[in-house]
């Protein structure tokens, strides 16, 4: 037999109270986590390489190890837009003091020379330099970067 008593509106403030804490303790914590948007509107894939720490640019993002680490494909294809969601650690890691750099290549396999480098202070517009090369414009995102044409069509 279960028994029930009244609580009364005190009873009540503190089932509230027990309810939104058991709520808010279920809820994953969004602020240990970082995502990194790319916008490919061109006709050709991008890929990066990263600046880690002093040693300046590293393995090409599309290389099995990369995407190993950052659970990411590591190239975006044309017309798509590629979210890279890290976790706090591999930000720690991979974007020392919260501030990546990287450099940008308009290929998957980061062949050839990097078209500019990207600077991406988490939470803030990146800033790219050049903003453009040849037919390519790169456009600073909150917490991204945007690639198109400088024509304004797709088939760049």
């Amino acid at each position: 037999m279960v028994v029930s008593l009244p609580l009364g509106h005190q009873g009540e403030k503190m089932k509230v109270k027990l309810l939104t804490s058991l709520i808010c303790a279920c809820i994953p914590v969004f602020s240990d986590a970082a995502s990194i948007t790319f916008d490919n509107r061109t006709a050709n894939s991008s890929a990066i390489r990263l600046h880690v720490g002093a040693a300046g640019a590293g393995a090409c993002s599309s290389r099995p190890m990369m995407q190993y680490i950052t659970g990411n494909k590591g190239y975006t294809l044309p017309g798509e837009v590629n979210v890279a969601n890290l976790t706090k650690n591999q930000v720690d890691v991979l974007c020392p003091g919260g501030v990546c750099r990287a450099e940008l290549y308009m290929n998957q396999r980061c062949d050839g020379d990097s078209l500019a480098l990207v600077t991406l202070n988490m939470g803030n517009i990146a800033t790219v330099s050049p903003d453009v090369v040849g037919p390519y414009r790169f456009k600073g995102m909150v917490d991204g970067v945007m690639m198109e044409c400088v024509d304004g069509s797709k088939n760049c």
